[in-house]
C-alpha cells in the first residue's frame, strides 16, 4: 500500500512541477479591465465618449479570447512534449529506478491529461481532434510497453501481478477517457445548463402568455425598428426582486443563445443586469421566446427602465440596438 501511495505522489507532485513550471515561464495572457463606464450609463444611453470606452473593451476582450485560445494551444504542444520525455525516460529506466519509475511513469501520464485538457479548450476542432488522437495512442503504446510487453517478457510474474498490472492500464484508459470528455463538458456548460432549465422556462413563459395583456402594453420598437415583445414586466409595472422577465426578441438579437438585460434607476445607474437566454434557434431573424431572471439587494424607488440591448460581440456601433421598458422600482 506505502508503495502505491508513493508511486502516487511522485507522479502528482510532478505534473504539479510541469504545470507551475509553465505558469512561471510561459504565462497566461492579462484579460482586460471592465471599465467603470458600464455602471454609470446615463438614463438615455451611454454616451459618445462613454460608448467609445466600451467600444475599446469590447475589442480588447475579443483580442483577449484569441490570445487564450492561442496560449492553450502552445501550452498543449509544450506540456504533450513533455509527457512524452517523462514517459521515455520511465520506461527507459524502469529497471534501474524501480518505484520511482513508477511514480514518474504515472506522473507523465498526469501531465499527458493535463496537455489534454488544455488541448480541449482551444477554438479549433481539428486541433482538439489531434490532441486526442495523440492521448489515446500515447496511452495504448504505455500500456503495451509497460504491461503487455513486460508480461511477455517476464513470463515468471505471478497470475495476481499480471492482473494489478491490467487492471492498472484500464483505469489509465478509463482516465484518459474521462478527462477529455470531462473538458468537452466544461466547454459546453452552458448549453447543458440551459438546457435543464427549458421545462420550467417553458412552463413560466405560457402561463405569461395566458394573462391576455393588451399587444399595446407589451409591443415595443428598437431603435432601428425591430419589434419586441415583453410580456413582463408591464409597463410602468411595480418591478421587485426577483424579477422575471420573459418575452420574444429575433433571434440575431442574441450570440450563443443570449444578450444583455439590464436595470436602471432614474438617474442611469445600473441595478441589475444579467443575461437572458433564448428558449429556441438563435440563429434566426424570427421572433423567439426568451427568459430572464434579475436579483437585486435594494433599489431607490421612484422611476426606473429595464434594458434590453442586442449582443454585440464585435463591439461596431453600427450592430447596436436595444428598447426600452419604463417601470417602477
Amino acid at each position: 500500500m506505502i508503495r502505491y501511495i508513493y508511486t502516487f505522489f511522485v507522479g502528482l507532485f510532478l505534473a504539479i512541477f510541469i504545470g507551475m513550471g509553465i505558469a512561471v515561464f510561459y504565462p497566461e495572457p492579462t484579460p482586460p479591465q471592465e471599465p467603470a463606464v458600464l455602471q454609470s450609463i446615463g438614463k438615455n444611453g451611454p454616451t459618445e465618449a462613454q460608448q467609445h470606452e466600451i467600444d475599446a473593451y469590447n475589442t480588447q476582450q475579443k483580442e483577449f479570447q484569441h490570445q487564450q485560445w492561442h496560449h492553450n494551444k502552445y501550452v498543449s504542444v509544450i506540456v504533450l512534449v513533455c509527457a512524452v520525455i517523462i514517459l521515455a525516460i520511465a520506461l527507459s529506466l524502469s529497471d534501474k529506478l524501480g518505484i520511482i519509475a513508477d511514480g514518474i511513469l504515472l506522473g507523465g501520464i498526469f501531465t499527458l491529461l493535463y496537455g489534454i485538457g488544455r488541448g480541449m479548450a482551444t477554438d479549433s476542432n481539428k486541433y482538439r481532434f489531434l490532441v486526442a488522437t495523440i492521448g489515446l495512442a500515447t496511452t495504448l503504446i504505455l500500456g503495451y510497453l509497460k504491461f503487455t510487453r513486460a508480461q511477455i517478457k517476464k513470463s515468471k510474474k505471478t497470475a495476481g501481478n499480471v492482473l494489478l498490472k491490467v487492471v492498472l492500464w484500464i483505469v489509465t484508459l478509463s482516465v484518459a477517457g474521462g478527462a477529455v470528455y470531462s473538458t468537452y463538458l466544461w466547454q459546453h456548460s452552458k448549453v447543458d445548463n440551459l438546457n435543464q432549465q427549458v421545462a420550467q422556462l417553458n412552463t413560466e413563459l405560457a402561463t405569461a402568455r395566458k394573462s391576455q395583456l393588451p399587444k399595446v402594453t407589451y409591443s415595443y420598437t428598437s431603435k432601428k425598428g425591430v419589434s419586441v415583445k415583453v410580456y413582463t414586466p408591464i409597463s410602468e409595472s411595480q418591478l421587485n426582486s426577483p424579477a422575471v422577465i420573459m418575452g420574444e426578441v429575433p433571434g440575431n438579437w442574441s450570440f450563443e443563445a443570449s444578450f444583455p438585460v439590464k436595470l436602471l434607476d432614474a438617474k442611469g445607474n445600473v441595478i441589475a443586469q444579467t443575461p437572458a437566454q433564448l428558449l429556441g434557434d438563435w440563429m434566426t431573424d424570427k421572433p423567439v421566446p426568451f427568459t430572464a431572471k434579475l436579483t437585486f439587494a435594494s433599489a431607490p424607488s421612484g422611476e426606473g427602465k429595464l434594458l434590453l440591448q442586442k449582443d454585440n460581440p464585435s463591439g461596431l456601433e453600427a450592430n447596436d440596438d436595444s428598447v426600452w421598458v419604463p417601470v417602477k422600482l
